[in-house]
């Protein structure tokens, strides 16, 4: 099995989830009040917001970007694994960023049911345009 990939992308998520952690202790990207309706966001700093969503993104990439790989190599026993990791960095991202745009939705208090079967239908339809390439 060829793991050139497996130690750079392990010792990113290490580093993407520590600053994600740290995003969250040091910045504080939403002063969060609680009212009726629920927990809102109230005067968000930009900078912590930003860097909070990229640290998340980095973070959730390279964790579901593991968990693609290697669940790929256990049910599949074929011993190609050389697409293995493209496909499932490709998938990481577009789950990273789905998860990402939920949370943004969350945030701004738009967060319906129909918003996220939207996102999921828009995630799923660039993952079936990427498949139909490769055929």
């Amino acid at each position: 099995m060829n793991n050139k990939h497996l130690l750079p992308l392990s010792i990113f998520s290490v580093i993407s989830w520590a600053s994600f952690i740290l995003v969250i202790i040091f910045l504080e990207p939403c002063s969060v009040y609680s009212n009726v309706e629920g927990l809102f966001c109230h005067a968000p700093s930009s900078l912590g917001q930003i860097l909070f969503y990229l640290s998340i993104f980095f973070a959730l990439t390279c964790t579901y970007t593991s968990i693609g790989y290697f669940s790929r190599i256990w049910s599949q026993k074929v011993e190609v694994y050389s697409n293995y990791f493209n496909i499932s960095l490709r998938q990481g991202i577009l789950l990273a960023l789905t998860t990402i745009g939920i949370l943004v939705f969350l945030s701004l208090d738009i967060l319906k049911w129909w918003t996220t079967l939207l996102l999921l239908i828009t995630v799923i339809l660039i993952e079936f345009n990427f498949l139909s390439r490769e055929i």
